[in-house]
């Protein structure tokens, strides 16, 4: 028998077809953050977004996402707190010996035929990446026709990129992780030491520039010859894979290079048959159309 509420009578819902009460929460929290703050994160894996979001719930005290959403619509402050959380910057200096190691082998001598360079480094974190990349083309006499540009959606990161600080804590780590990466000299050969505080060297910061953009939203910005984007594209569901894998091809030159994660195989890429494999790594490859 149906029941009428104000002479409406409710839809039958298939089971199929009902969301879960997180879903609608998450669903809400993320239109709130691209109407108020304009990020817009849709597009991320959802199982991924509600682990991370239910987390930091518990961490700030708050009643679920539902909490979650009064905060950053109330609090300002707690956006830059969000992105962290939703995208992770687990990052540091050559924090993946094994691809700078085929970049150094396999990509910087061909690289030598062009007279000027320009790498991105989308997702770039809090920068260790980036320095990365300049301490490898300066080993590979490659630095001084060369820009880098390194991008991320949270300001906050990039504040923390542009200062070159490597943490006392990540020295020995780092150290360890270039020399596995084939570097060719010492690590302390790339910084600058004061007291306790260690830096990157101007020299090499001076080649990198750092700017807020979304693999999401925002449109191609330049050319370029090598384009790293590791361990980024897991966080995205497969139509933003799809959106971000579309905006890497239109931002590589023709016999660029892409250098990717280990989870994230160029095979599902829509544009997969326009590049070819380079190296032994199989995360390295060469954009032939």
């Amino acid at each position: 028998m149906a029941v009428h509420l104000g002479g409406v009578t409710p839809r039958a819902v298939p089971a199929a077809a009902r969301e879960a009460p997180d879903d609608v929460e998450v669903d809400l929290l993320l239109e709130a953050l691209r109407r108020v703050h304009g990020y817009d994160l849709r597009a991320y894996s959802r199982s991924s977004l509600r682990r991370r979001l239910l987390a930091w719930a518990r961490v700030a005290g708050v009643d679920g996402v539902s909490g979650l959403q009064g905060l950053i619509l109330r609090d300002p402050d707690a956006v830059p707190e969000l992105l962290r959380r939703v995208a992770v910057p687990a990052t540091g200096l050559f924090r993946d010996p094994s691809l700078f190691r085929s970049l150094r082998d396999a990509v910087m001598p061909l690289l030598r035929t062009w007279p000027s360079l320009r790498i991105w480094h989308a997702g770039c974190a809090t920068g260790e990446e980036a320095w990365s990349m300049a301490i490898l083309l300066e080993e590979s006499g490659l630095l001084g026709r060369s820009r880098i540009y390194a991008t991320d959606l949270n300001p906050a990161l990039l504040e923390v990129a542009r200062t070159g600080a490597v943490p006392a804590r990540q020295l020995g780590p780092s150290a360890a992780a270039y020399r596995a990466a084939g570097g060719t000299g010492s690590l302390d050969d790339h910084l600058v030491t004061v007291g306790t505080e260690s830096r990157l060297r101007p020299a090499l910061l001076q080649r990198i520039t750092w700017e807020q953009h979304d693999l999401l939203t925002d449109a191609a910005f330049n050319d370029f010859h090598l384009i790293v984007c590791a361990n980024v594209l897991v966080y995205f569901a497969k139509p933003g894979q799809d959106r971000a894998h579309r905006l890497l091809h239109q931002s590589l030159l023709p016999f660029g290079f892409l250098a990717l994660g280990q989870r994230e195989l160029i095979s599902l890429s829509p544009y997969a048959t326009r590049f070819v494999g380079v190296g032994e790594s199989g995360r390295l490859y060469k954009r032939v159309r």
